[in-house]
């Protein structure tokens, strides 16, 4: 993501900017659609394994109806998620809220392994082999790991320390400063400019001869 799409997160600087008031807006609906998303995948896991509804004539199609809902809802938060940077390093105490994402994004990332790791062993009967049909279980717990991963991305922050100043020379200055300090090559000279130098260099050897 480019810098342009980052925000600010200094105190000092106000949130009336159009672009801080994006990002904060889009970072927020992110973590409610992905909160939302999680939410979904349960439901759908439940109902599926007959947990809630379960007079329902076929659990896992309801089932799967709300886990593509939350992959729906997880993969909408990812489109608002925005990017959070610090901008001096003598403000490294705001990566609290990052940290706190990104632990979040952590543990949402591992239950997802987990529930895939699941969702294998289960549609090859390895767990629950009595399962009336296994294929169908284990797709309902590897889509839930699905939501799970998606989310987890929403939640994830980077860090980016930036000085509030650029203490290199920009690239014209540093050409500038090159040229002026470069010798200037006599056959590089001006017809005039070096006729006129020989004629001075002439006359002063003449009068100290």
């Amino acid at each position: 993501m480019s810098k342009s799409e980052m925000y600010d997160t200094r105190p000092g600087r106000s949130m009336n900017s159009a672009h801080n008031l994006e990002a904060w807006v889009g970072n927020s609906l992110a973590a409610i659609l992905a909160t939302l998303a999680v939410a979904s995948g349960v439901i759908g896991l439940l109902v599926a394994f007959g947990y809630l509804n379960g007079d329902a004539i076929n659990p896992f199609q309801n089932g799967l109806v709300w886990l593509v809902g939350g992959l729906i809802l997880g993969v909408a938060g990812n489109v608002f998620r925005r990017e959070h940077q610090i901008a001096t390093a003598s403000e490294a105490d705001h990566r609290a809220g990052m940290a706190l994402g990104n632990g979040l994004a952590t543990i949402l990332a591992l239950l997802s392994i987990a529930a895939g790791v699941v969702g294998l062993l289960v549609a090859f009967g390895y767990i629950h082999g009595d399962a009336v049909n296994s294929f169908q279980d284990g797709i309902v717990w590897m889509i839930g790991g699905l939501i799970l991963g998606i989310a987890g991305n929403v939640y994830r922050r980077e860090h980016r320390i930036e000085s509030t100043f650029d203490e290199r020379p920009a690239a014209s200055e540093r050409t500038m400063r090159y040229d002026s300090e470069r010798p200037v090559r006599s056959d590089t000279e001006a017809p005039v400019a070096r006729e006129n130098r020989e004629y001075v260099e002439s006359t002063e050897r003449n009068r100290r001869s």
